[in-house]
């Protein structure tokens, strides 16, 4: 596999945690305004974006959740800082009818760019039946919730400052009619849509077991 080309001004964001103690982790990407991101910019970037996490997005997430560990890498060189902040996130949405830890509802962001096949997106846990309607659909009343609170942190995290850097959430191109692009593109995110089917990720189940 060709490895990626450097993103210009890049970040790529992680949050590692469980749900039901099964692993949990989510990506999300963003560009500094200039370059010459420092490790203090880095260090300060995570920790804000922890503080923006933890006052946007508990309310859609079930009491059985937590982020452990965010993480934030330069991915504009191979030298790139990492910073981490590993305060935990809990979720404070209390559950009624217990999920697997597979369930998930699906948070698309709204690009630009039209193309075929699958925006960025971020898969968080559906950690109640009480959220889910006809055996398969995200009820109304729920994907609200969520659509609210991705809104909240996406203004959130496009709010922070280190000195004079500021960031945006978005995402890179990478490819584009079968080919590399280099340097790759990065388009701003520019809203949230909820998905309104449940969705699954069967790797949170962990390895098969057998009877």
């Amino acid at each position: 596999m060709v490895a990626l080309p450097f993103a210009p001004r890049g970040v790529r964001i992680t949050t590692s945690g469980t749900i039901q103690g099964q692993p949990w982790v989510n990506v999300f990407h963003g560009q500094w305004s200039a370059s010459g991101a420092t490790a203090n910019d880095m260090q300060t970037l995570i920790n804000s974006f922890r503080t923006a996490y933890n006052s946007n997005m508990v309310t859609c997430l079930p009491t059985a959740s937590q982020v452990n560990l965010f993480t934030a890498l330069d991915i504009s060189s191979a030298t790139g800082a990492v910073a981490t902040n590993n305060t935990s996130v809990v979720g404070t949405r209390t559950v009624s009818g217990v999920m697997p830890a597979s369930a998930a509802v699906v948070v698309s962001w709204n690009i630009s760019l039209h193309y075929r096949g699958g925006h960025p997106r971020n898969y968080l846990p559906l950690g109640s039946a009480a959220d889910m309607t006809s055996g398969h659909l995200i009820l109304g009343t729920f994907a609200t919730i969520v659509s609210a609170d991705a809104a909240a942190l996406l203004t959130a995290v496009n709010a922070i400052t280190s000195g004079t850097l500021t960031f945006t959430m978005g995402m890179f191109q990478y490819h584009s009619h079968h080919q590399v692009v280099n340097p790759p593109v990065f388009f701003p995110y520019t809203g949230v849509r909820v998905h309104g089917r449940v969705d699954t990720i069967r790797r949170r189940l962990g390895k098969e077991t057998g009877l």
